[in-house]
């Protein structure tokens, strides 16, 4: 066995040790006097629960004088006179503008194992005594530091009743008094008052506040879920408006908890979260109901959330340097949240009159919300008493509900309607498509009448007497027309047999290029033209010229219409001639072109008498400055594009 061994092995012989000592004395018989056979005074028996606090409450106004040793006399000496009773906790009467305030009772209930009293809600810091002795203090009442009287948040406070470790628990007939400290608008103890054994008052909370912590964490997560989505589509505006407005519903929901102060050592902290998540969640939701319902009167929908962001802004701002603190800052803006209340019912109940499903949705999830949170906000401004609001969070979640309905009927509509438009569009495909198998029928057959008219022409100017002669060009102006069917726009270009025109079809006001030949070309010239003019109409490529028309004057003055191709020169374009991330596409669509012509078994006669008179050219240019590998290319592109 190692040392370890042998150290635990001694260690569990001493704690046997220990443990068997006491029972073995105890065990021993002894002589017992007459007076320790007595048996022991009879106790009242130990419970362990939990019930609400009964006793009689009594305030007055003020602080207390203080006696020698500085102690307040008001919390040792409870036979002086000016108590006053206190009916229901809530702010007691005649304030007059005092911002202490003292409540005394004498205790009662249950006799429990850890007794603790349970004060929901102490606006805002307090000292709690038992017969005299301080027992709990919550701030610094007195001084003149940075700490004196300083707001630090709303947490449920557990007075422990035990004045020592051997106390049994009767805390009956003590009292027990409080001194309060607030410059809000209410002072005093608010909500349930709860007394019996602190396990189960905490095993209490954790029940009641079970469906508002699930409806908090739900509600958060929804948002995070939309703002995602939102985020991730960016589409519509009024899933981001949701999403603000369900997370900061959800935050505000679990920040209202009564184990806030449990999860955190600053309970300060939490309620400046619980009043941002509450301000950011109207204006979520006015937001929201702008982009449902449109600006509303007067752009009002539109107004009044932007004046409250601007509000929350410029009063966060006056927190941050010290101006303001934080509860002066939430009775304007509960102000401006009564008139949009007012305003969003009229607006909805005027939207559920012409037959808006979605106002209806609205109006519900609003109504039920006002119900809950009104209440709430008349008490916090002292309008009605301040009591425990269980059910609020399930108003809030049920507004939540129905907005998110909202989106969801938005969305199955836009859903039904791209179906229908996808339905619509294929209808419109599916004719698209049978137009153009009906226009390339009628584009062939066109290319056929073409074809069968250029050959008529080659024909008719074969067996004509028209001799040739010297080109002797004349130039149509603009405005002049063709056959009444074509009016001339500019000249494009010209050479020695013809000129081309752009020109404006007048049955549809389409431009196009149309090639007029000489008024005085020879028969040979003549004939050539009207060839190319059938050819051209018998080949189909993209990367051709459609030809659209062929005819001649009544001045017996051939000439071919074709596409329009809007573009540069080649000439334009000299700077690129080497950049062969331009030139390989071209050649490509070149080559392509010819190959399309070749397999027609048409010739491209001026191809190759181009090339060579390019390659002279561009020899005698290029000797003495290219290479032979660089030379070749300049001229393939050059011979192939000029």
């Amino acid at each position: 066995m190692t040392w370890l061994g042998r150290g635990i092995v001694v260690v569990l012989w001493l704690v046997l040790g220990v443990v068997a000592l006491p029972v073995a004395v105890a065990s021993e018989p002894t002589i017992a006097s007459p007076r320790e056979l007595e048996p022991a005074p009879a106790r009242p028996p130990l419970l362990v629960g939990t019930e609400t606090y009964q006793g009689s409450w009594e305030y007055r106004y003020g602080d207390s004088p203080r006696d020698v040793r500085g102690l307040p006399l008001w919390a040792h000496d409870p036979s002086l006179k000016g108590w006053l009773p206190l009916p229901s906790l809530t702010s007691p009467p005649g304030r007059s503008g005092h911002n202490y305030v003292w409540l005394r009772t004498k205790l009662q209930g249950p006799i429990v194992s850890d007794p603790t009293l349970e004060l929901e809600i102490v606006d805002q810091i307090f000292e709690a005594y038992l017969d005299g002795q301080l027992i709990y203090q919550f701030g610094q009442l007195d001084g003149n530091d940075a700490k004196a009287r300083r707001f630090l948040g709303y947490p449920a406070h557990y007075l422990s009743l035990s004045d020592s470790a051997m106390n049994l628990g009767d805390y009956r007939g003590k009292i027990l008094t409080l001194r309060i400290y607030s410059e809000h608008i209410n002072i005093g103890v608010f909500g349930q008052v709860s007394i019996g054994t602190r396990a189960l008052l905490l095993a209490n909370v954790v029940r009641k506040d079970a469906g508002k912590l699930i409806v908090g964490v739900v509600l958060c997560a929804v948002g995070l879920f939309v703002a995602m989505l939102f985020l991730y589509e960016r589409g519509d505006r009024g899933y981001g408006y949701y999403a603000l407005f369900a997370f900061s519903t959800g935050l505000w929901i679990l920040c209202q908890s009564k184990l806030r102060g449990e999860f955190s050592s600053t309970p300060l902290l939490i309620t400046y979260i619980e009043l941002f998540a509450f301000y950011f969640a109207v204006i979520g939701v006015m937001l929201y109901l702008e982009r449902t319902m449109g600006r509303g009167p007067f752009g009002l929908s539109w107004l009044i959330p932007r004046v409250m962001l601007v509000y929350v802004f410029c009063a966060s701002l006056l927190m941050l340097f010290g101006v303001v603190k934080l509860l002066p800052t939430l009775f304007p803006f509960q102000a401006l949240l009564l008139f949009s209340v007012i305003y969003t019912l009229a607006l909805v109940a005027h939207h559920i009159y012409k037959g808006d499903a979605d106002a209806r949705l609205f109006g519900l999830g609003f109504s039920c919300a006002t119900m809950t949170v009104a209440y709430d906000v008349l008490g916090a401004i002292g309008v009605v008493p301040r009591i425990n609001l269980a059910s609020s969070h399930l108003g809030q979640g049920l507004f939540v509900l129905m907005l998110g309905l909202i989106l969801v009927r938005r969305f199955r509509l836009v859903h039904l309607d791209l179906i229908a438009a996808k339905t619509a569009l294929l209808e419109q495909v599916d004719a698209l498509a049978a137009r153009n198998s009906e226009i390339e029928l009628l584009n062939s057959e066109l290319r056929h009448q073409i074809e069968a008219r250029s050959r008529a022409l080659v024909d008719s100017l074969i067996d004509s007497d028209h001799e040739g002669g010297h080109a002797n060009l004349s130039l149509l102006e603009h405005g002049q027309t063709i056959n009444k069917r074509y009016r001339v726009v500019r000249v494009l270009g010209q050479g020695a047999m013809g000129v081309v025109y752009e020109v404006e079809r007048l049955i549809d006001k389409r431009r196009l290029a149309a090639k007029v030949l000489s008024s005085h070309a020879g028969r040979e010239s003549l004939a050539r033209f009207v060839r190319e003019a059938q050819l051209l109409a018998h080949l189909d490529h993209p990367s051709l010229v459609k030809i659209t028309d062929v005819d001649i004057t009544d001045q017996r003055v051939a000439y071919i219409v074709m596409e329009l191709v809007n573009g540069t020169t080649l000439a334009q374009q000299h700077a690129r001639y080497r950049d062969l991330s331009f030139v390989l596409p071209v050649l490509r669509q070149i080559a392509d072109a010819l190959a399309k012509v070749h397999s027609e078994g048409i010739v491209h006669r001026e191809l190759v008498p181009l090339l060579v008179r390019r390659q002279i050219w561009h020899k005698r240019r290029q000797r003495n400055a290219l290479g032979t590998n660089s030379a070749q290319v300049g001229v393939r592109w050059r011979s192939y594009c000029f």
